[in-house]
């Protein structure tokens, strides 16, 4: 009995695996390179590479095309994963402005791809 209700609680609820970005701006002006994370119940996002870790987190709807997340103040992140690129609508200033939308060229990359930056402690 207890065996069954641990296979099914394995396979509804089954470990996510992330799936890691390297992200580029299409403005070949700037050089600041982003990183996300998704699975399929959320959305990585504000790599910090001192601590190695993601700062934010949104709820997603996943899909085989696209991952969507809806985050605060009306904005949006948008995982295109059939031409490989996130479109982010960054909604209102806290003035009621709209900020302009990025988009953003991205490859697949493996965790231990992620950016980590030494810290030289005094003490």
């Amino acid at each position: 009995m207890f065996l069954i209700l641990g296979l099914l609680f394995l396979f509804k609820y089954s470990f996510s695996i992330k799936t890691y970005l390297k992200c580029e701006s299409y403005n070949q002006e700037s050089e600041k390179v982003s990183y996300f994370a998704f699975d399929k119940h959320h959305i990585w996002s504000d790599y910090d590479q001192i601590n190695s870790k993601f700062r934010k987190k949104s709820n997603s709807s996943y899909g085989e095309k696209h991952v969507i997340s809806t985050a605060f103040f009306g904005g949006t992140i948008k995982i295109n994963r059939e031409i490989g690129t996130i479109e982010i609508k960054q909604g209102l200033t806290l003035l009621g402005k709209s900020k302009p939308d990025l988009l953003l060229n991205c490859e697949k990359i493996n965790k231990r791809k992620l950016p980590k930056e030494k810290i030289d402690r005094k003490f």
